[in-house]
């Protein structure tokens, strides 16, 4: 969404040239007369995103909606190349884009070697059904029956999450496409070599501190 867009408004709009485009446009879609109750939203969440200070500012720098899916997507995406970083220059290697594509198709791959799994098994599950019949007519309870249905029912839960992370990975490579390693080759051990040994002692530290927050 492009708050400025849904509002009508300049990317250099005042916070009154935001209200007021705001009361204009509610007075078209407010639900109590009328008007689409999606779009009210809409047009709420823009006038939130403009009118407070940071997210606009979130806005207008990465072009993506503060608290949005997109933008925690970035921030998981953020965060993984920090642990690469941290993780490669506290063991004096360079850091590597593709290494980190390779590890989410890694990732990717075992989801769906696991989700192809899960699809069999479910389909042995159905099969096996009535592989148990109850003969005490005594009592009502169906142990068997209960047993595969829960089993059925845990197997499609599982499947439902390693498609999820299919997806989430989808994205997060999508991102990592974006990128690629410079051919320029970057120092990692050398300065520190030049270091006192326990000035680098320090900074090795100090790495491994922070990689551990």
């Amino acid at each position: 969404m492009n708050p400025y867009k849904v509002l009508g408004i300049k990317k250099n709009a005042s916070k009154e040239e935001i209200n007021e485009a705001y009361k204009k446009l509610a007075k078209i879609h407010h639900p109590d007369i009328g008007g689409d109750e999606d779009e009210f939203k809409k047009i709420n969440e823009a006038k939130s995103i403009l009118l407070d200070v940071e997210k606009r500012k979130f806005y207008d720098l990465n072009g993506i909606v503060p608290d949005s899916k997109s933008a925690l997507m970035y921030e998981d995406v953020k965060k993984m190349m920090k642990d690469h970083i941290l993780g490669r220059l506290s063991q004096d290697k360079e850091v590597s884009i593709e290494l980190m594509k390779k590890t989410i198709k890694d990732e990717i791959k075992k989801y769906e070697d696991e989700l192809f799994s899960l699809k069999e098994f479910l389909e042995i599950l159905n099969e096996n059904k009535n592989a148990i019949k109850k003969i005490d007519k005594r009592k009502k309870i169906n142990c068997f029956r209960l047993a595969i249905q829960e089993l059925i029912r845990e197997t499609k839960d599982s499947i439902r999450s390693c498609r999820h992370n299919i997806d989430e990975g989808e994205k997060i490579l999508e991102i990592l496409l974006g990128y690629e390693d410079s051919k320029k080759r970057y120092p990692t051990k050398r300065r520190a070599h030049n270091m006192k040994e326990d000035t680098r002692d320090k900074f090795s530290g100090m790495i491994q501190f922070i990689a551990e927050l």
